[in-house]
């Protein structure tokens, strides 16, 4: 309730709790999901730092365990919380793991936000805008084949921000206004 009404620090007080809780119980799935609720709460409030650090702890618990959904998922975020405060190329190993282990599983939603978060890598670290517009646009094409709704408003995202930094402003628009009307719509 307390991440619904916005009052992260207090959530992660009762996840730090929980925590404890779930350590004592010594039930490593509990354990790990709980990490990764930490990390959730932490990356929202802007700690990248504590959310990775919460996040490579809760990999290194399912890998311990041998859960590929939760490697795959928290590959993702260990790469993610990377890839916002800026060191990409820490980052890019973990979401392109992420990627293969989603492709695995058929996990079409990792599989779109690890494709559209390279696409940014690329457009961010290596300024390759052309090949990062036509893997967004794949996750797009993905996105709506599958009628994942959050796919397609983070892929209408990136392209706008690929659009963006080839200075594509008319396109870049475009997607940020459909991504808007998309977010508005959920």
């Amino acid at each position: 309730i307390y991440i619904r009404q916005g009052e992260l620090k207090l959530a992660s007080e009762y996840f730090e709790k929980s925590l404890i809780s779930s350590r004592a119980s010594k039930h490593p799935t509990l354990i790990a999901s709980t990490l990764w609720d930490l990390a959730g709460i932490w990356e929202n409030l802007g700690n990248y730092n504590k959310a990775r650090h919460y996040s490579e702890e809760s990999l290194k618990v399912y890998r311990e365990i041998g859960d590929k959904q939760g490697i795959a998922q928290t590959t993702y975020g260990v790469g993610w919380m990377y890839f916002w405060p800026g060191d990409n190329d820490a980052g890019r190993p973990y979401i392109e793991e992420a990627l293969k282990l989603a492709q695995e599983l058929g996990n079409h939603y990792l599989i779109i936000y690890a494709k559209n978060s390279l696409a940014l890598l690329k457009t961010y670290s290596a300024g390759d805008t052309i090949t990062a517009y036509k893997e967004s646009q794949k996750a797009l094409a993905l996105s709506r084949e599958v009628d994942l709704t959050y796919g397609i408003a983070y892929s209408l995202l990136a392209l706008g921000m690929i659009a963006f930094a080839a200075g594509e402003y008319d396109k870049s628009q475009q997607h940020f206004e459909e991504n808007l009307a998309l977010c508005t719509q959920i």
